[in-house]
């Protein structure tokens, strides 16, 4: 019950913060959903972004995903973003690639919360929620 209602309080802080930052212009703005991808193309509904965390390392999160061959680009990048909209982490990933291991341990360890990644390939973007909880 008690990682229920943190999962729902961290949901409704990203909506509420979401609305927040797209009010006041900030350079960074979260989508109306975390979830939400664009709309450039009808292909963009075929992209799928997932993460997991290691069970034998919980310092290691793992961000995989598939693109159709259209979307498949050389400057694609996952990019992972805190609550106020800094970006904390940059990966570029090549054309073939469909992940990447994220590891959150050492000087650059982020907090317990709740993150912001976002997959772009061209004009097409998938976002993805992570919560970080040790």
């Amino acid at each position: 019950m008690k990682y229920l209602f943190l999962v729902l309080m961290a949901l409704f802080s990203v909506n509420l913060l979401a609305d927040t930052v797209s009010k006041n212009s900030a350079p960074f703005t979260f989508p109306p959903s975390a979830g939400a991808i664009s709309r450039s193309s009808a292909q963009s509904q075929n992209i799928s972004f997932s993460y997991n965390i290691h069970s034998g390392n919980r310092t290691v999160i793992g961000l995989s995903w598939t693109l159709p061959d259209a979307m498949r680009t050389e400057k694609a990048m996952v990019s992972v973003y805190n609550l106020s909209g800094t970006k904390i982490k940059t990966f570029s990933i090549t054309r073939n690639q469909a992940n990447v291991n994220w590891d959150i341990s050492g000087a650059a360890k982020p907090a317990n919360g709740v993150y912001l990644a976002t997959l772009t390939s061209g004009q097409n973007k998938k976002n993805l929620q992570i919560l970080i909880s040790r």
